[in-house]
């Protein structure tokens, strides 16, 4: 994407946003389909022990970089 935003032409942008957007929208689609599904299943007891570790997350301790 940031090689197609340096190219300043926004029908050339505009035309590989659509396509990430309908690529993006396929795998959201497909996680909640599939991958959240067996994600469930293969956790099953564990869920309630994991579903509080996000709480604990700090991120503000976490530095990341992108490269555009």
């Amino acid at each position: 994407m940031a090689r197609i935003i340096k190219t300043r032409n926004s029908e050339h942008v505009f035309e590989h946003l659509v396509h990430l957007e309908n690529r993006m929208i396929k795998h959201h689609e497909k996680e909640e389909d599939i991958f959240l599904p067996m994600a469930s299943h293969i956790l099953g007891e564990s869920r309630e022990d994991l579903s509080r570790k996000p709480g604990e997350f700090d991120a503000s301790k976490i530095k990341r970089k992108w490269g555009i």
